[in-house]
């Protein structure tokens, strides 16, 4: 009978029945699913355009690593953009994932946007909103009049996934 019993445990645990030992080592690692992203927009003299693009990524993060899920996503939203490159720029699997992209505004080019995706979720980095903080292109030259940001959220844990 002694024998019986973890046989029939091992199966239960294969059909996913019970829950393996290992898997519940690796649940306390506390992990969390989030979408992250920030929409930027300009203004170029003379193009008439609201030049707009989303830049973002799913991510999954502890209280020490962050891991991109996927890959970075950037999306014209307005206007005459290009994106040149698109992409983690560093730190998966660290403290700080790296994510950006190299664009164009209504021909005007060498514009760029990094965000700063942070372990260990709900801190307030820089004021950019909960685990993140963003930096890029925000001057108003070579034909660019006005920056703003359409929206941002920052490691967003109720967002659909």
């Amino acid at each position: 009978m002694r024998r019986i019993k973890p046989v029939v445990a091992a199966a239960a645990v294969a059909m996913g029945l019970l829950a393996s030992p290992l898997a519940a080592g690796s649940a306390n690692a506390a992990t969390t699913y989030t979408w992250s992203y920030i929409n930027r927009c300009a203004t170029v003299a003379g193009s008439g355009n609201h030049d707009c693009f989303e830049l973002g990524a799913h991510s999954t993060y502890s209280q020490s690593q962050v891991w991109i899920n996927g890959s970075v996503y950037c999306h014209i939203i307005s206007g005459s953009v290009k994106i040149t490159w698109c992409g983690v720029g560093g730190g998966n699997g660290t403290g700080a994932l790296n994510i950006g992209d190299n664009f164009t505004f209504s021909g005007v080019t060498g514009l760029y946007e990094r965000m700063n995706l942070f372990a260990g979720g709900n801190v307030d980095y820089g004021g950019d909103g909960p685990g993140c903080s963003t930096y890029g292109s925000n001057s108003d030259t070579r034909g660019i009049t006005n920056w703003w940001n359409g929206a941002m959220e920052c490691e967003y844990p109720g967002a659909p996934y």
